[in-house]
């Protein structure tokens, strides 16, 4: 009978308190592609991992020569008039 293989990469471990006394080195062993498991009282509450590298901004206006701004960017879409349920 083969076992399946499992692979499991080595998170680092730190306490709040070792956060807070440590978090250079903890943030460049992230940066090295070690995540971090954060733990309060031993149990686990948060984990940082390294930022993956994402293309280019695609939200910038512009992005798409078909796409077209009309209007204004910095005025409101309604009419204070318009606003209707919407006001305060």
């Amino acid at each position: 009978m083969v076992l399946p293989m499992a692979i499991f990469i080595a998170m680092n471990t730190a306490s709040i308190a070792d956060l807070k006394a440590h978090s250079p080195r903890i943030i460049r062993s992230v940066e090295a592609g070690k995540p971090c498991l954060v733990t309060r009282r031993n149990k686990p509450v948060a984990q940082i991992l390294p930022c993956r590298e994402y293309p280019e901004n695609r939200t910038k206006l512009g992005f798409d020569a078909k796409v077209r701004v009309i209007g204004s960017l910095t005025e409101p879409a309604l009419n204070a008039s318009e606003w209707g349920d919407l006001s305060f």
